[in-house]
């Protein structure tokens, strides 16, 4: 189970069905709490707008990458990412109602849109306690330093290679390192895996991840070298 959840794509969907789940739940409470007023919105509008809102709100957050940057352990920039495609995604389903109905009370929908953020920040803000807590319980090689490696190229590959190999070497102080991320400036190469170790950012970033992530050791990886 720790394998899967730490799977990409697996976080990916289980954050976009959660999101979706969020959008529903905070159309009925917002509802809820408007009828006590009397300006909660009839059952047929609901049930348009849970549609729409749920649809246009998934979209909004892939268009703001809210979903690519699951691997991280979620900045501040990336909730932020979170509430723009929120904004974005209840601004869009709230003018396709207007068009079908021709009306719709603005409270229910300001409602809607703050109850979503506030439950997709705090949903992400347990994901990322339980993932890094999950992490943690792999760290059982304590004697292996966790190992960051800069640069994603080739070199890589054949030092990640020589590391698996000393691994599995009778003599266990042949590997001193446990690689657990790789940065490289190549934007097409971040969120992807390269012999199982995954490229999460660019050197501006290396100063981040090293704290996040606890790094112990730093190597840095010439392509260069091997020419």
């Amino acid at each position: 189970m720790k394998e899967l959840v730490q799977k990409f794509r697996f976080r990916k969907i289980i954050l976009a069905i959660a999101d979706a789940f969020i959008v529903v739940v905070a159309a009925l409470i917002s509802n809820f709490v408007l009828s006590l007023w009397n300006h909660g919105v009839s059952q047929h509008i609901m049930v348009i707008s849970i549609t729409v809102s749920v649809f246009c709100c998934i979209m909004s957050l892939f268009m703001f990458e809210a979903y690519n940057k699951m691997w991280r352990y979620f900045s501040w920039k990336d909730y932020l990412s979170c509430v723009y495609g929120i904004v974005v995604g209840m601004a869009a389903s709230c003018i396709f109602v207007y068009v079908i109905r021709g009306h719709i009370p603005m409270l229910y929908p300001i409602l809607h849109c703050i109850m979503t953020i506030l439950g997709v920040c705090l949903f992400r803000m347990l994901f990322k306690r339980t993932f890094i807590e999950l992490i943690e319980c792999g760290r059982s090689d304590a004697k292996n330093k966790r190992t960051m490696i800069v640069g994603g190229g080739r070199a890589t590959g054949l030092l990640l290679g020589e590391i698996e190999h000393a691994h599995t070497s009778p003599n266990q102080n042949d590997a001193p390192y446990k690689p657990v991320c790789i940065i490289d400036d190549d934007p097409n190469k971040i969120g992807t895996k390269l012999r199982g170790v995954p490229v999460v950012g660019n050197t501006s970033e290396i100063q981040k991840y090293a704290k996040q992530m606890k790094i112990e050791q730093i190597i840095f990886s010439i392509p260069s070298c091997l020419k």
